[in-house]
C-alpha cells in the first residue's frame, strides 16, 4: 500500500467526516434561525447541501473501493472530477459564510449574554472551519494525483484510467505503445518467365529427326 493510497484514503474519510459535522451544526443553525426569525440565512441552507452532496458522493467511493477492485468510481479521472467540483463548493461555502458572519456578528467573539446566540455563533464559526478544511484536503489531494496522471500520461503509461491504488508505474496495467510503427517489408518477388508457371515443373518440348519419305527419296535421285 503506498504512500498516495493512504493520503487518498485520509482524504475521504476526514472530508466525510468534515461533511458530517457541519451538516449536523449548520441544520442546527437552521432550525434555530427558522424558530426565532422565521428566515434562514443563505450560507445555511448551502452548506446542508454541499455537506450531504460530500457523504453521497464520497461513501460510495469508498465502500465500492473495498468491494471491488479497480471499480469504475475509483479511477483516477473520477475522482478528480468529483473533487474538483467539491472543492470548488466547499471554497465557495466557506468564503460566503465568513462574508455573512462580518454583518452577523463582526466582533469575531461568542460572548453573549444570550445563549441561543452564542451557541448559534460557535457553530457559525465551527462551519467555518470544517469548510475551509474539507477545501484543503480536497485541493491538495486533487493536484497532487493530477501532477502525477499528467507524468504517469507523458511517459507512455496508465495515468487517468488507472487507479490510485495500484499507482501509476508500469508493474500494475498495460503500457501505452507510443513508438512509431515499424515499415512493412514487402516481399520479394521472383521474375517471370514466358512458359514457366511458378510451383508447376517445366514442360521440355523435344523434336524427332525428319526421315524422308520413298517419293521424297525418288524424286531426289531423278534430280
Amino acid at each position: 500500500m503506498g504512500f498516495l493510497y493512504i493520503a487518498r484514503y485520509i482524504t475521504l474519510v476526514g472530508s466525510l467526516v468534515g461533511a458530517v459535522i457541519v451538516l449536523g451544526m449548520a441544520a442546527d443553525i437552521l432550525s434555530t434561525t427558522l424558530q426565532y426569525l422565521s428566515s434562514y440565512f443563505i450560507f445555511n441552507a448551502l452548506a446542508v447541501a454541499i455537506a450531504s452532496l460530500t457523504i453521497l458522493a464520497i461513501l460510495p467511493m469508498l465502500i465500492i473501493d473495498e468491494l471491488r477492485d479497480r471499480a469504475f468510481t475509483s479511477l483516477v479521472v473520477v475522482e478528480l472530477t468529483v473533487l474538483t467540483i467539491l472543492w470548488i463548493l466547499w471554497l465557495s461555502t466557506g468564503a460566503y459564510a465568513v462574508w455573512t458572519d462580518s454583518f452577523v456578528f463582526g466582533t469575531g467573539s461568542c460572548n453573549y449574554a444570550n445563549s441561543e446566540i452564542a451557541k448559534v455563533c460557535r457553530e457559525w464559526n465551527a462551519v467555518i472551519a470544517f469548510c475551509f478544511l474539507n477545501w484543503i484536503l480536497a485541493i491538495v489531494y486533487t493536484i497532487t494525483i493530477l501532477v502525477m496522471a499528467i507524468i504517469a500520461h507523458t511517459n507512455g503509461r496508465r495515468g487517468f484510467t488507472t487507479t490510485v491504488r495500484h499507482g501509476f508505474s508500469t508493474t500494475h496495467g498495460p503500457v501505452l505503445d507510443v513508438s512509431p510503427a515499424a515499415p512493412v517489408e514487402k516481399p520479394t518477388e521472383e521474375p517471370y518467365e514466358p512458359g514457366h508457371q511458378l510451383g508447376a515443373p517445366a514442360v521440355v518440348y523435344t523434336t524427332r529427326p525428319h526421315v524422308p519419305s520413298t517419293v521424297e527419296r525418288s524424286y531426289v535421285a531423278q534430280v
